[in-house]
C-alpha cells in the first residue's frame, strides 16, 4: 500500500523569523483526501548544529485542512497560537556527515501516545536531499511495540508537486514524498 507524505513551507513562515513551519499530510496514496495524519512542524536552530522539529496538531475539526499542500488558503487564519504542541514528541537532529544525512529522533519516552495501546512514541528520522526515512513507533508501559513499523522505517523519495485545481495558476513548488 503506497503512502504520500506532502510537505510544503506555510505562509506563516514568511511573516515570521524564528524558523520554518511546515505544513505535513500523510496518506494512503488511492485516498489524498483522507489523511491519516495531519500536522505542522516547526523547525528551529536553538544550538549550532542542533535542529529541532517541534509538532503541533492543528484544530478540531482537522480534515477541513486536507488538501492544503496544494491549497494553502485552506490554512488562511492559522497561526501557532491556533495550533497545540505535543509535548516531547520534538524531533532534534543533527548533520552526519559520514551519511550525508540529518539524523535524529525524539529523546526518551516524553511523546505521550494512546494509539493502539501505547503509552508514548518514538520517531526516528533521516533527512537527505532526496528523500527521508521516516520510523514512528509505539509503545506500551512495558517497553513492548504495539505500533509501527517492526525491521525499519518508511523510506520516501522527493518529488515535486504544483499546486492544483484549488489554486488556480498557482506555480509553487511543494515537496511530495512517496515510499521507495
Amino acid at each position: 500500500m503506497p503512502i504520500r507524505l506532502l510537505v510544503f513551507v506555510m505562509l506563516l513562515s514568511v511573516a515570521r523569523a524564528d524558523g520554518p513551519w511546515l505544513y505535513v499530510e500523510q496518506a494512503v496514496a488511492t485516498s489524498l483526501d483522507q489523511p491519516y495524519r495531519q500536522r505542522v512542524y516547526h523547525v528551529t536552530e536553538p544550538e549550532v548544529g542542533l535542529y529541532v522539529s517541534e509538532v503541533f496538531e492543528l484544530p478540531e475539526p482537522v480534515l477541513r485542512f486536507a488538501g492544503a499542500w496544494k491549497c494553502d488558503s485552506l490554512l488562511a487564519g492559522l497561526t501557532p497560537d491556533s495550533l497545540a504542541v505535543r509535548p516531547g514528541c520534538a524531533v532534534h537532529l543533527r548533520w552526519n556527515a559520514d551519511r550525508a544525512a540529518y539524523e535524529g529522533r525524539t529523546p526518551g519516552e516524553g511523546c505521550l501516545s494512546t494509539l493502539r495501546g501505547a503509552a508514548w512514541a518514538t520517531s526516528d528520522v533521516s533527512l537527505k536531499a532526496d528523500g527521508l526515512v521516516s520510523w514512528d513507533r509505539g509503545w506500551d508501559d512495558h517497553g513492548l511495540q504495539v505500533w509501527g513499523a517492526k525491521q525499519g522505517g518508511y523510506q520516501f523519495r522527493r518529488a515535486p508537486v504544483f499546486g492544483g485545481a484549488c489554486c488556480p495558476g498557482s506555480g509553487t513548488t511543494k515537496s511530495e514524498a512517496v515510499p521507495k
